[in-house]
């Protein structure tokens, strides 16, 4: 996993934070395939944070992509998905008052979240 971002504060609890991230980065582990290499970058944006966790594997298909989000949806059901990861991840950013998405990239996957910021003392 390689990390890349300037030093910013979000206004959502770290330990929330952490398991959003961890969440999405469960989700590379279990679908980019092997080999498949991620990134979580941040950055400001509309006066929040916009935290993405991207990777080069084998992407959501077109069919899928509406549908990662919902509840028990898995395509990994026989390596023991329950199709919670993505729904909790999101539960978790919307609590925090903030939106997450899945984002059209040209190879892999890409999961976007954005939280409120807090401004710098």
């Amino acid at each position: 996993v390689t990390l890349d971002g300037p030093a910013l504060r979000a206004a959502v609890a770290p330990e929330a934070l952490r398991a959003v991230i961890g969440l999405l980065l469960d989700n590379v582990r279990q679908h980019a395939g092997a080999g498949a290499r991620a990134w979580v970058s941040w950055r400001e944006a509309d006066g929040g944070v916009e935290i993405a966790v991207r990777d080069d594997g084998r992407g959501v298909s077109p069919g899928n992509a509406a549908r990662v989000f919902d509840r028990f949806f898995t395509t990994a059901r026989d390596a023991g998905g329950t199709g919670l990861g993505l729904a909790i991840a999101r539960g978790r950013v919307e609590a925090a008052g903030g939106r997450i998405a899945l984002r059209e990239v040209e190879r892999g996957a890409c999961f976007v979240m954005w939280v409120r910021g807090v401004a710098s003392p």
